[in-house]
């Protein structure tokens, strides 16, 4: 079964949003021509991102947002946008949805089973070692960081000491 497109005007029509999570150029602007899509990289959290050009100036700007604010309406105050499937790359509308921060929480402890079973600390404890014997080996920050799913400036950090938070991993 083939899903339909719908396509919706953003940033002053320069670009558009798809419901399927996509971003294209629908203005030519310099060094580009109308029509084309924008290339979306993950951030080191794991969200898609794409760098939207108005005027020469660029902005990085997370796809699910741009997603939930054509098609969902701004965003009302304190919310936060919920992956239906826990997948941050799944940025189709059908998955997307505006939810508080306990909403989400609630969603990501009994819907997807995230977190039962063992604390979060100790989640956490296992890959900071295992990054850290990786970096007494000889490996680069960028290297653990794409092995661990997060960025070299994090994995800089904590062999600094200067953090152990990894909310990427």
């Amino acid at each position: 079964m083939k899903t339909h497109e719908e396509w919706r005007p953003f940033r002053e029509g320069t670009y558009g949003i798809s419901s399927l999570g996509r971003v294209r150029r629908d203005l030519p602007g310099r060094g580009t021509r109308a029509g084309r899509l924008v290339c979306q990289q993950v951030t080191g959290s794991g969200y898609p991102m794409a760098a939207l050009s108005v005027g020469g100036k660029r902005t990085p700007r997370n796809v699910h947002s741009m997603v939930a604010e054509v098609f969902l309406g701004v965003k009302p105050h304190g919310a936060e946008i919920n992956h239906k499937d826990g997948d941050k790359t799944n940025n189709c509308l059908s998955n997307l949805e505006y939810a508080s921060r306990s909403e989400n929480a609630f969603h990501r402890y009994h819907v997807l089973q995230e977190g039962k079973g063992v604390a979060m600390k100790d989640r956490v404890r296992l890959p900071v070692i295992e990054m850290i014997a990786r970096l007494v080996s000889g490996a680069s920050y960028r290297t653990v960081g794409e092995e661990y799913g997060c960025s070299a400036t994090t994995v800089q950090r904590i062999w600094q000491g200067k953090h152990w938070q990894i909310r990427q991993l």
